[in-house]
C-alpha cells in the first residue's frame, strides 16, 4: 500500500510539473515578449558552397520530455537522425531549430541540447569554433523563467536576429510567448521595408497554420497580428516562413512565391525537413517530411 502510495505521489508530481510549468509563461499571449526582444540583431551566417545549398529544419527536440513518463515513451532516436542527415547528397550546409528545445525550461535540458548541437556541428563539418546551428525561442523554453539561461546558453543568445547568405536574408522572431509583440513587429517591419531581399522568416508558432478548428490554439492567437505579419511578408519579398509547435508538417502557398512551412516534431514524430535554396534563380525547395523512425500514428 505504501508503495502504491508513493507511486501516486510521484505521478501526480510529475503531472502537475508538466502541465504547470509556470502559469504566467503558460497563460501570457504577449506581454513577457518586450522585456525580452530589444534590437534587432545582425549576426554573420553559416558559411555555405557554392549558389546552391540546403539546410536541415529541426523543431520541438523537447530535451527533458522522456523524463515525463506518464507522457511520453521514453525513447529518443538520435542515432538515427544523425545516420539519415549523414547519408543526405549533397551534406546540409547547417541546422535551423524552431524551439522548444528545452521541456521544462531547465538549464540542464538546454546543456543537454547543446550536447546535440555539437554532434549537429560534428556532422555537418563544422570547423573549429564554427556553430552551424541556429536556434529559435520556443514557448517550452521560457517555462520556469528559463528565459535567462536561455540567453546565456544557447546561440546566438538573442531571440530576435537575422543573417545573410547569399541572395537572401533570414530573420528569425521571438513568438515564444504565442505573439511577436506590437514593439517587435514595429521593428521587424521597419527593418524588411528597407531591405529589398528575398527573405526567409523562422519562428516557433505558425502565422496561419492549418487553420483546422482543433489546432487554431498551436497559431499565433492575435488574428489581428497575423493579418499584420502576412501582409508585411507579402509586401517584402518573403519566400518562406518556417515554423514549429504543432508537431505536424503541413505547408500553405499564400502566392505565388510565399508559402508557410510547419515542421513536423522532432521528439514525437522523429521528422525534420530539408530545404533547398538556389540564388541564381531565388528559388526555395522543400523536401517534404523526412522521417527517420517509425512513430505510433505514423
Amino acid at each position: 500500500m505504501k508503495t502504491l502510495l508513493t507511486l501516486l505521489t510521484a505521478a501526480c508530481a510529475s503531472l502537475l510539473m508538466s502541465c504547470t510549468y509556470g502559469m504566467n509563461e503558460v497563460f501570457d499571449h504577449g506581454t513577457d515578449v518586450e522585456g525580452r526582444v530589444g534590437a534587432l540583431v545582425d549576426i554573420t551566417g553559416p558559411s555555405v558552397s557554392g549558389s546552391t545549398y540546403s539546410f536541415v529544419v529541426l523543431s520541438d527536440v523537447h530535451r527533458g520530455k522522456e523524463e515525463d513518463m506518464l507522457f511520453s515513451s521514453k525513447e529518443r532516436y538520435d542515432d538515427a537522425f544523425f545516420e539519415k542527415v549523414r547519408a543526405t547528397t549533397p551534406l546540409p550546409s547547417f541546422c535551423i531549430c524552431l524551439g522548444d528545445i528545452a521541456d521544462h525550461g531547465w538549464s540542464k535540458e538546454l546543456d543537454e541540447y547543446n550536447e546535440f548541437v555539437a554532434r549537429i556541428n560534428e556532422t555537418l563539418g563544422a570547423a573549429a569554433g564554427e556553430n552551424k546551428v541556429l536556434s529559435v525561442l520556443g514557448n517550452h523554453d521560457v517555462y520556469n523563467e528559463g528565459w535567462e539561461s536561455w540567453k546565456e546558453r544557447i546561440y546566438p543568445h538573442t531571440s530576435f536576429y537575422r543573417f545573410n547568405i547569399g541572395a537572401f536574408n533570414y530573420y528569425v522572431t521571438d513568438s515564444a510567448s504565442g505573439s511577436i509583440g506590437m514593439e517587435q513587429y514595429k521593428k521587424l517591419k521597419e527593418a524588411m521595408k528597407n531591405d529589398s531581399k528575398p527573405k526567409i522568416v523562422c519562428s516557433h508558432y505558425a502565422v496561419f497554420g492549418t487553420q483546422n478548428f482543433f489546432s487554431n490554439y498551436y497559431t499565433t492567437q492575435n488574428t489581428e497580428e497575423s493579418d499584420l505579419l502576412l501582409t508585411l511578408y507579402a509586401q517584402t519579398n518573403t519566400r518562406l516562413i518556417l515554423a514549429g509547435h504543432m508537431h505536424e508538417y503541413h505547408t500553405t502557398r499564400f502566392t505565388s512565391q510565399m508559402e508557410e512551412v510547419l515542421v513536423p516534431g522532432y521528439f514525437d514524430k522523429a521528422g525534420y525537413v530539408i530545404i533547398t535554396v538556389d540564388d541564381n534563380t531565388a528559388t526555395i525547395y522543400d523536401s517534404g517530411p523526412i522521417y527517420f523512425h517509425s512513430m505510433p500514428g505514423q
